[in-house]
């Protein structure tokens, strides 16, 4: 099956400095036990470029994860767009 029970959210940046900043997201497990999570980030709308390292959380944490990541060495001035990914265990991308 294609389908998840993962709800992922993307939250707001916070500690946004000259060439770094903290991204942030959400992660409902629902019905599964564990999940990947990451964060995809670019400077266009359509394509990421770039990707966090990858996390495991599972259900020990509670079904309502929050998970965040440091990335550095981003251009000042420069707008850039980010999402937070998670996947199940039998790899389906939320």
């Amino acid at each position: 099956s294609s389908y998840s029970d993962l709800y992922v959210m993307t939250r707001s940046a916070i500690n946004i400095e000259e060439d770094s900043a903290t991204l942030r997201g959400r992660v409902d497990l629902n019905r599964e036990d564990e999940a990947e999570v990451y964060f995809e980030y670019g400077c266009s709308r359509t394509s990421f470029t770039e990707e966090t390292d990858h996390e495991t959380v599972d259900d020990d944490d509670g079904e309502l994860v929050t998970f965040s990541e440091d990335i550095v060495d981003i251009n000042d001035d420069t707008l850039y767009y980010y999402r937070a990914v998670a996947e199940d265990e039998d790899g389906v991308e939320e």
